[in-house]
């Protein structure tokens, strides 16, 4: 029987490196906080671009916030008046949480994107990403749950926007960031 040995010096070195490398000025975490804050300074194309990127390196790596990412790109570009090209990112985010199986997220998603490009003014765009959201059922709860409302508006590490109906629960007590990957724990 083989037993578990712990990681070697080498292979230890070699993790935290990575974790460090991500940490780097122009590293995964290091480049979603410049997007969120690019979107906050009202710098949509910068916004976008840098979005997009992350989005596609994550579905490289088969990883969920793919989703959430392509779906920023696309309203950073609606704001920043790429209307056509900022759907395309849109729907396209909205399709992965349909290719992942998320149809409750994905009816979510929409409504939520919809009522936010309808107060911003951007009607015809609102119905024709709410036009996404799947018939049959889906049980969608107008308030978020208690512990979702004591999570934070904004992931400390990343810096993004904390959508409480939406997320992902690591466990009863703390949510996973859509953006970053990092836990939420729900504040008391």
């Amino acid at each position: 029987m083989r037993r578990f040995r712990r990681p070697g010096r080498a292979l230890r070195g070699m993790l935290n490196r990575g974790f460090r490398r991500s940490l780097r000025p122009g590293g995964p975490a290091a480049r979603l906080r410049r997007a969120h804050q690019a979107m906050a300074d009202r710098q949509f194309a910068a916004a976008a671009a840098e979005y997009l990127a992350l989005a596609e390196a994550a579905q490289l790596r088969g990883l969920p916030q793919g989703a959430p990412l392509l779906i920023a790109a696309g309203m950073a570009a609606v704001e920043g008046g790429d209307a056509d090209r900022g759907v395309e990112h849109i729907l396209r985010g909205l399709d992965e949480f349909r290719r992942r199986g998320q149809v409750r997220r994905l009816a979510l998603a929409a409504r939520r994107i919809g009522g936010e490009l309808r107060s911003r003014g951007y009607p015809s765009i609102a119905d024709r990403i709410e036009s996404q959201v799947p018939g049959g059922g889906i049980e969608l709860t107008a308030e978020p749950s208690a512990e979702a409302v004591r999570l934070p508006a904004k992931c400390p590490q990343c810096g993004g926007s904390v959508h409480p109906e939406e997320v992902d629960w690591a466990d009863p007590r703390s949510a996973i960031c859509d953006y970053c990957g990092s836990i939420l724990p729900v504040e008391t």
